[in-house]
């Protein structure tokens, strides 16, 4: 049993309710260095909790974020705080086989005399991102077919409206209160059309 399985241990938790847990969870040294992974870990990153253990943070990082991230992690571990990262921007992780995906994170310092540990909780947000991303294209196609139809409807409700009203222009005087009546409601009804419409 290494000495982060009984830092767990220690608070009452077992590594099996920590392996238990539906997303990943990491405990990272201020070094970066990986001292504890949950299996969660595997089912988001391929990795085996072993194969992470000892493993520079930087692995699950893609290559073109990791200069970037170190120089981050430094200034986290700077001021330590619970934060939750990816939310509301794009954040992605990197897979045993290469694949990048979206993920979402929780940070939670442990202060220690012997160095602050990050306790790292890991959410998979792929297939919402993808679904954000298709919903997105929906809705402008979507928008994109009410205009057309708005524009469609709107000419021959215009040319419905215009000849209701020559009819009570060249006709008022030939035509009885029901006519005016039946065209009043015809150009009410044109009216309450074009609202919904617009």
């Amino acid at each position: 049993m290494s000495p982060y399985s009984r830092l767990i241990q220690d608070h009452g938790l077992t590594i099996a309710v920590f392996d238990s847990l539906p997303h990943g969870v990491l405990v990272v040294d201020q070094d970066g260095t990986i001292v504890l992974a949950n299996s969660g870990m595997e089912r988001i990153f391929g990795y085996t909790p072993k194969e992470l253990v000892g493993s520079s943070l930087e692995l699950l990082i893609p290559e073109s974020s990791r200069s970037s991230h170190r120089k981050l992690r430094s200034n986290y571990l700077n001021s330590p705080e619970e934060r939750i990262m990816g939310s509301g921007r794009e954040l992605n992780g990197r897979r045993k086989d290469g694949e990048e995906i979206a993920i979402e994170i929780g940070l939670n310092p442990v202060l220690r005399s012997e160095g602050a540990l990050v306790v790292a909780s890991v959410v998979d947000v792929s297939r919402r991102r993808k679904t954000e991303r298709e919903l997105a294209s929906l809705h402008a196609d979507l928008q994109q077919l009410t205009y057309g139809i708005s524009h469609e409807l709107k000419a021959p409700l215009r040319s419905i409206s215009g000849f209701v009203q020559v009819l009570a222009e060249r006709y008022s005087e030939s035509l009885d209160d029901k006519a005016h009546d039946f065209i009043q409601r015809s150009v009410n009804a044109v009216e309450r059309l074009q609202n919904q419409v617009n």
